[in-house]
This record gives C-alpha cells, structure tokens and sequence, in this order.
C-alpha cells in the first residue's frame, strides 16, 4: 500500500472513531433523560394535580367563609322617620318587623302566668312565653317587660307603669 491510501484509511478510522464518541454521548444523554423521566412517572400520582387540588380546596374553603356570612343593618337606611319627625304620624310601629311590635300591656291568667298583649301590623296577639311572632320568638315574659329574640339577638319591650294590669 502506498502512503496516500494508508492516510485515507487513518482519516477514515479517525473520523469514524470521532462519529462514535459522539453519537455514543448523544444515545447516553438520551438514555439518560429517558431514566429520568421514567422515574418521574413511577414517583407521580396519575390523576392527581397536587397544585389544583390545593387551590380547589382554598376557593372551597373561601365560598364557605363567604357563605356563612350574613350582612345586617341595625337600621333601615331609607326609613324617614330616623331624620324627619312627621306631626300625626307614628312611625315607630311601620316598616320593619321590630318597630312594628309595640307592647301594649301585660297581665296574667288565673294561673298566674304573664300574657302579653302586642300590637302587630295592625293587628293585636296575646302573646305567651315561647309564642312566635314575625320570625322571631318571645323569650320571657314578666310582669313589666317581654323579651323578643330574633335572628340570634334578644330585644326587650317594657311597658309604661301604668299599663301593667293584675
């Protein structure tokens, strides 16, 4: 053999031995991500998303805060008589179901119990202790006042001294 063809057989092997070392790292990087993921998949939940699942459990949590929520005014914004005394004309007893409540008076039965006598949207209610009345219910009824709870807070009524009657 002559020298040119012993160089094209070198350079030939050198190359080819270039090629090998090369595409030998890309088939290990290959296999390497290959492993990784592989051990990604066998170490993950299927089916789960542990990120929405938390966040689905914040936004459940905050509906039901939201939810157990309940927004009261103590008074009725748009009641007149809060600003504007009217000559003849007793608001105090119209409009909401509190100030519609007025006790007249309270006696008691031949059983000594007290019974109160209310006047309620124009109508009038002997009332006993544990009666209901306007979605609320009356507490306690003693010789000078009625106790009314509604929606988890207590009113007292009292009647003038000399509305009570034996």
């Amino acid at each position: 053999m002559d020298k040119r063809t012993i160089f094209i057989w070198n350079a030939s092997l050198a190359v080819s031995f270039l090629m090998i070392l090369f595409y030998s790292y890309k088939i290990y990087k290959y296999n390497d991500q290959k492993n990784r993921l592989w051990n990604t998949y066998l170490n993950d939940e299927i089916g789960t998303d542990d990120k929405l699942q938390k966040k689905v459990n914040d936004l459940e949590d905050t509906y039901q805060d939201r939810k157990k929520f309940k927004f009261k005014m103590k008074k009725n914004p748009v009641d007149l008589s809060n600003v504007i005394n009217f000559e003849g004309i007793d608001f105090n007893y119209g409009g909401s179901s509190l100030k519609s409540i007025k006790l007249l008076h309270i006696t008691q039965t031949e059983n000594s119990i007290p019974r109160a006598t209310v006047k309620f949207k124009n109508n009038y209610h002997n009332l006993f202790e544990g009666d209901t009345l306007g979605g609320g219910k009356v507490v306690l009824v003693t010789k000078t006042e009625m106790k009314y709870k509604k929606d988890d807070e207590t009113y007292s009524f009292s009647v003038k001294p000399n509305a009570i009657q034996n």
